[in-house]
């Protein structure tokens, strides 16, 4: 079931149906499209299904959406159940354009936070200071090397060094230059990071992430089948804490005995309690980072909320792995529109957070559809070469449509 708010008139509610048929779809989604594979010949297409499902049910309901003129209207989703793993933006409207053609999508973290968020425009401050977190090494980490056995569960992202370098300039150019910070290789470990980030209007992080999905039946088989798990916590407190479940990886991670949740991990349930108040955007640049458990009522207890509860007024997070490349070019894209550029000889002025994410979304699916040799590496035998790519296939929503913004929009 939906509802649809709007300041103009009541609340609309719209049955969507049985919610176990919409959770087989976008699990039949997100393990095919979500992952850059093909359907089978007979398999019948999750994008077209949670269409019917979904969105031509809401569509009626958004159809006298205002915008100011030359822009699109936004759409704020608060997502409950297997649609908090979706993006809706990735289906496609009667025309058979996709949906980030007509709309602004942002996700409502926190519900409870909307009113606030209506009624406080963003706290932009002339020199702002940014954190830019990237090119870590797992391997190494302050410290002693007797940690146990060195286990490379986790490799070096390159594509995350180049991505704050890159974005490092553009705030330069926008900003002070005294005012950023980089953490990289093995200065980038969890206490540096957790001393860092208070004060930072700008963060970008760009790491792996972890989501441990809620176990169902047996939760002890759970955490002793995952070593993600026996790293972190005891069994028990994964099961009583959802934000034990989900969080980011810093240096050292690969050392197996006394790193763990020490230097390495940055659990949600430890991101709420730092002061981030006075932070305006939150990037999470790695995997599964806008994941989480959903709570009826609630939405979705993750990396994004606790972000969010910690203070920070916008976070962006990623609903499924994500290749390193097609991210490091979004991300510079994303920061580009938000500070403002030259590119190709114009001045691009600042955009809004929503309209900046959107606009390297849309700019990255036409890269994809347009550069063959950026498709091959994207490929990487997944999707058939002899098959044919269009500038809207979903085929190649796993490399472009991954990440969402929650929170202020604007």
């Amino acid at each position: 079931m939906a509802f649809i708010v709007d300041r103009d008139r009541e609340v609309v509610v719209v049955p969507l149906g049985k919610c176990e048929i919409i959770s087989k779809q976008v699990e039949v989604w997100r393990a095919s499209y979500g992952r850059g594979y093909r359907l089978g010949a007979n398999q019948a297409d999750p994008a077209v299904e949670l269409q019917k499902l979904v969105w031509d049910k809401l569509a009626p309901q958004l159809e006298n959406l205002k915008a100011p003129i030359g822009a699109v209207p936004v759409v704020l989703v608060s997502p409950d159940g297997p649609l908090a793993g979706f993006p809706l933006q990735t289906l496609k409207g009667n025309d058979g354009k996709i949906l980030l053609e007509h709309y602004m999508f942002a996700h409502v973290a926190v519900p409870q936070h909307l009113p606030t968020l209506l009624k406080n425009n963003p706290r932009l401050v002339g020199d702002p200071k940014a954190l830019l977190v990237g090119g870590i090494d797992y391997d190494q980490g302050p410290g002693p090397k007797s940690r146990g056995e060195l286990v490379r569960r986790f490799v070096t992202l390159p594509g995350t060094l180049k991505e704050i370098e890159a974005v490092r300039t553009t705030f330069e150019r926008a900003f002070r230059s005294e005012t950023v910070e980089l953490l990289r290789g093995s200065a980038a470990d969890k206490p540096s990071v957790v001393k860092s980030l208070p004060g930072k209007q700008y963060v970008l992080i760009g790491t792996h992430g972890f989501y441990l999905e809620a176990p169902k039946g047996e939760p002890a088989r759970t955490g002793k089948r995952d070593p993600v798990v026996r790293w972190l916590h005891p069994e028990t407190a994964l099961d009583q804490q959802s934000g034990l479940r989900s969080g980011l990886i810093f240096a050292g991670a690969n050392w197996s005995k006394t790193v763990g949740a020490g230097n390495a991990f940055l659990t949600a349930l430890e991101v709420g309690d730092l002061d981030l108040e006075r932070t305006e955007l939150v990037v999470l640049s790695a995997c599964g980072t806008g994941l989480g458990q959903p709570q009826a009522g609630e939405g979705v207890f993750g990396l994004q909320r606790a972000f969010a509860l910690a203070g920070a007024r916008t976070v962006i997070g990623s609903l499924w792995n994500v290749p390193d490349e097609a991210t490091q070019l979004l991300m510079i894209r994303f920061h580009e529109n938000l500070w403002g550029c030259e590119r190709d000889g114009k001045k691009v002025a600042p955009m809004g957070r929503a309209r900046a994410l959107r606009e390297a979304q849309l700019w990255l699916q036409k890269q994809i559809a347009t550069d063959e040799k950026f498709q091959k590496r994207l490929r990487s035998g997944l999707v058939p070469e002899d098959t044919p790519v269009g500038p809207d296939d979903p085929v190649f929503a796993f490399a472009w449509a991954a990440f969402t913004l929650a929170g202020d929009w604007r």
